[in-house]
């Protein structure tokens, strides 16, 4: 992969212009110590004197951050040189559709995971997770043009306040599950994707089509990691029911701790949770947080805690606060989505709400 394939989340300043630019071996391995990543130039190595003048590929690469947390990273190259990379980043999902040129990427998981590989050839899409405890690493021949688009997520909390979409980008940064998945990209995808390269929108639009892109690049990529996840969730909690013989059956103690989560939900359903910090609190693993809490309550522990945002956000809305104000309130970015919710829970929308008071 080049660069920004790499999880080139930090690769390259944005770039303001589409003049071409020269990436030297000093260049990329400066690059590589602010992104997580070392280069390797075997063929130049084998050089005698100073390398780090020569230039290693020539093109675009343009950085773009679209949330704290999220990037998108545009690279159009032609490979001069050889060259590998070994990333040591904190855990990433990183997301590459390589739209010219092939690359050789592969996953050490440390025990953690069976090793895999993958090849990635034009109209490839690669989904990796990993962190700095697993050896992701990538070749790529020289002699050819590499152009790429590439989407890093570093943090689940970019996707937006929603628990459930929060909940599963956090599942699938778990640093104790990498990953890596390839699958072909599809056709109309491809084509926007292309686009990106020769933007005909005005500059608040291209913003607009960049993070819409990067969204759809992300959900194609979380719906298989995701669903990896709660098959081996599945076996993992059906595995400690047949040990425990827990997971039908509610002691008190069970009743107790459980009951910790469901009043801390209640009174604080504005803060941030993970399942991993609930099941902390509930002193239990988190698929069996996950099925005693619905054994006890009848309802996840997300639709609980959406259940408690909205009371919260009715209750502002009794007090004054705009539609807006309580949506924000209830981890809601827009206000449809808060309305739509709103009515599904009680029945009517805010407004209408409003108005039987």
């Amino acid at each position: 992969m080049p660069p920004p394939m790499d999880c080139a989340a930090s690769t390259a300043e944005p770039a303001r212009s589409a003049t071409a630019q020269q990436l030297t071996v000093a260049e990329l391995v400066r690059l590589g110590q602010r992104s997580g990543f070392d280069y390797r130039f075997p063929q130049l190595e084998a050089q005698r004197g100073d390398i780090g003048a020569i230039c290693v590929a020539c093109g675009q690469v343009q950085e773009h951050v679209l949330r704290p947390g999220l990037k998108l990273v545009l690279s159009d190259l032609q490979v001069q040189h050889s060259y590998q990379s070994h990333s040591h980043n904190a855990a990433a999902l990183s997301v590459s559709a390589l739209l010219q040129g092939q690359a050789e990427v592969r996953l050490n998981a440390s025990g953690r995971a069976a090793d895999s590989s993958v090849s990635l050839r034009a109209r490839h899409c690669a989904g990796m997770v990993y962190d700095e405890a697993t050896a992701l690493s990538g070749h790529h021949a020289a002699g050819q043009r590499l152009r790429s688009v590439s989407v890093v997520l570093e943090q689940a909390q970019a996707l937006g306040a929603d628990p459930q979409l929060a909940e599963w980008a956090q599942q699938a940064l778990r640093p104790s599950r990498p990953q890596l998945q390839r699958w072909a990209l599809d056709r109309h995808l491809l084509q926007t994707l292309q686009a990106l390269f020769a933007p005909a929108m005005l500059p608040a639009a291209q913003a607009l089509l960049r993070e819409g892109l990067a969204l759809q690049m992300l959900a194609q990529a979380l719906q298989p990691l995701a669903a990896t996840d709660q098959r081996r969730d599945s076996a993992a909690s059906t595995s400690e029911v047949k040990r425990q013989h827990a997971a039908t059956r509610l002691s008190e103690r069970d009743r107790r701790l459980l009951a910790r989560v469901h009043e801390q939900l209640r009174a604080a359903p504005g803060q941030a949770y993970t399942l991993h910090e609930l099941a902390q609190l509930a002193c239990m693993s988190p698929s069996v947080l996950r099925v005693k809490f619905q054994l006890a309550y009848g309802c996840t522990v997300f639709d609980w805690l959406r259940s408690c945002r909205l009371e919260q956000a009715r209750q502002q809305l009794e007090q004054g606060s705009s539609i807006a104000q309580a949506a924000l309130l209830a981890g809601y970015a827009h206000p449809t989505n808060f309305t739509a919710a709103f009515r599904a829970h009680f029945g009517l929308a805010p407004s209408a709400w409003l108005r039987q008071r």
